[in-house]
């Protein structure tokens, strides 16, 4: 008996695991691969996209495929679970009572999720025990199409009317954004110690996820030297020295949360978030003809490895010449007045007022 037991491999791991995932639901293995993201050193997953991924399976996928099992989960539900979201609405409010459709990104992002839940189950090999060739055509996926997707930017007049109605410190981090193209994560991770005491350089070695610092950036190219314009880098060295700890701080002198930042930036620029400033940068660039490899490296990009970009490769080994970099800073300029950082102003660094301290109190109470 013995022999025919190892003969057949009735008693291999690999059998076993086909065996008792027969009974495996989707809902059940969701649960596993969260917890592998969570593990996982390889790539570790930010917790941004942590939260967008659990929130996919507990609003959408869990919801509507959770009971199916785990090897039942092929195109056919991959079709249904697209049908579904195509005719699903969200946001459904007083003023939108029908609610707003979601959009093929939205889409792609959960069925991206379902895909990687079904081939999170491994064999003791690391081969997917339910290996699925999905057919996007079949199940109808939505395409996302760059060219409709919004992406608000801003004008060099928005931008001075909203840093001239901005107080101090959060003026100095917009400000920031839209001279550098920093992620805001970035930025709120930076200390006075990552800027040089000219203000010329900028030092992106970590970042705030959440309410923690992370030595991990979003890219590749994300741990990155900044060279920032001559103009507004004297601006930038008199408020690194006045705040000799985490730059954009609370009183408690942890990092400004995001969410309180972004309530702060559309309350004085209106709606659109942070990568309005991003775009701003990088609209600047391309008039000033940055190369596309400073481009990227400034921007923390991962630049593309293709034959159109081979050039750009190629012209990497310059980011190691720090005249070349600074003299490209300096054309190119800021692309805006600073008249909001005026001399009468300076004196105001590091200082808040009393309605300026309870605003932030209120912001702070309702937002964490």
């Amino acid at each position: 008996m013995r022999e025919f037991i190892e003969r057949n491999s009735v008693n291999s791991v690999e059998k076993f695991v086909r065996a008792t995932s027969a009974a495996l639901t989707f809902g059940e293995q969701a649960v596993v691969y969260i917890e592998q993201l969570k593990s996982r050193n390889r790539r570790p997953i930010r917790r941004k996209t942590l939260e967008c991924y659990q929130n996919a399976l507990d609003t959408h996928l869990v919801p509507l495929i959770g009971d199916v099992p785990l090897a039942d989960v092929n195109n056919s539900v991959f079709k249904h679970v697209v049908a579904t979201m195509v005719t699903k609405r969200h946001s459904i409010k007083k003023e939108c009572p029908k609610g707003k459709p979601y959009s093929p990104e939205t889409i792609n992002t959960i069925t991206k999720v379902m895909k990687e839940v079904v081939e999170s189950l491994l064999d003791e090999n690391g081969e997917p025990i339910y290996p699925r060739k999905w057919n996007n055509d079949f199940a109808d996926l939505p395409i996302i199409h760059r060219s409709e997707q919004k992406r608000p930017s801003m004008t060099v007049a928005e931008l001075e009317q909203g840093l001239a109605r901005s107080k101090s410190g959060k003026r100095h981090l917009f400000a920031l954004l839209a001279v550098t193209g920093l992620r805001i994560s970035e930025a709120l991770g930076l200390e006075a110690r990552h800027v040089s005491s000219d203000g010329l350089l900028i030092q992106v070695r970590q970042t705030l996820d959440g309410t923690n610092i992370q030595q991990v950036t979003k890219t590749e190219n994300g741990k990155r030297d900044v060279d920032i314009a001559p103009e507004f880098a004297a601006v930038l060295a008199r408020f690194a020295a006045s705040h000799p700890g985490f730059l954009f701080a609370t009183s408690t002198g942890r990092p400004m949360t995001q969410r309180n930042a972004l309530r702060y930036m559309a309350a004085k620029f209106g709606p659109g978030g942070f990568h309005r400033l991003r775009r701003f940068r990088t609209e600047r660039l391309r008039e000033g003809g940055a190369p596309r490899f400073l481009e990227n490296h400034w921007l923390g990009w991962t630049a593309s490895d293709d034959r159109a970009g081979m050039g750009d490769l190629y012209g990497r080994g310059l980011l190691d010449n720090d005249a070349y970099k600074r003299e490209f800073a300096a054309k190119i300029g800021v692309g805006f007045s600073l008249a909001a950082f005026q001399e009468p102003q300076l004196g105001q660094l590091g200082q808040s007022s009393t309605e300026e301290t309870e605003t932030e109190l209120a912001v702070v109470n309702c937002g964490s």
